[in-house]
Parts: C-alpha cells; sequence; structure tokens
C-alpha cells in the first residue's frame, strides 16, 4: 500500500514538472495602427529565440492570430524575426519584430493601409 502511495506520488510530481517544461511563457503586447490610431492589446507566447504565437485585439470584436519565427544565423538566434498576422476582418500583416536591449519586444509592419506598431 505504501509503495502505491509513494509510486503515485512521484507519477504526479513527474506529470507536473512535465507540464511545466512545455509551458511556454505569455508576454503581453499592445498594438496600434497609425494613421486610424485602431488599438489592439494581446499577447506573446514563446521565445523571441525560437518560434512564438500572437493574439491580438481590439476593442470592435476584431481578433488576430499569428506565428512568429526567429531569424538565425547557424545556431546563434539575435531576437529577430517575423510575425505572420491574419485578423478576423481581412487584413493581414508581416510585421518585423525584435527584443532590444532592455528584452522589451517591439515590431512594425503594414496592416492594411495602416502602418502597425507592437509593443510590449
Amino acid at each position: 500500500m505504501r509503495m502505491r502511495y509513494h509510486f503515485s506520488l512521484l507519477m504526479s510530481l513527474a506529470l507536473a514538472l512535465a507540464a511545466c517544461a512545455t509551458t511556454a511563457p505569455s508576454r503581453p503586447i499592445t498594438g496600434r495602427t497609425v494613421p486610424s490610431n485602431e488599438a489592439f492589446t494581446g499577447s506573446f507566447k514563446g521565445s523571441v529565440r525560437s518560434d512564438a504565437s500572437v493574439i491580438l485585439s481590439n476593442a470592435g470584436g476584431v481578433a488576430c492570430t499569428g506565428n512568429y519565427s526567429s531569424v538565425s544565423v547557424g545556431s546563434y538566434s539575435s531576437g529577430l524575426g517575423t510575425l505572420d498576422l491574419t485578423c478576423d476582418d481581412g487584413r493581414s500583416a508581416n510585421v518585423l519584430m525584435h527584443e532590444n536591449d532592455k528584452g522589451k519586444l517591439f515590431g512594425v509592419g503594414q496592416l492594411g493601409k495602416d502602418t502597425l506598431i507592437i509593443e510590449e
């Protein structure tokens, strides 16, 4: 009986650690368009040095999702990458993203007729 308890405890601990290891960090981001001044909020989930996903939405109900891909040279990744963003209103954007020397995200691209600026 005691052996079963220890086995169950060890399995629970292993599963909990595995879940933590696979959970990507989520960073809050905001976006705004220029000149129309449309505001977005959302999250960047993953790492700027590998792959990540982005979710943005605005107060008018427009939702945008996308995938970020890091630009690497050999095994070196500089924190620079591209975000392919698609919104449910038909707009799309290709955003150049960068993590600055303070570890904050910044990106700029074209969303429809506007410039899209994304910041952490």
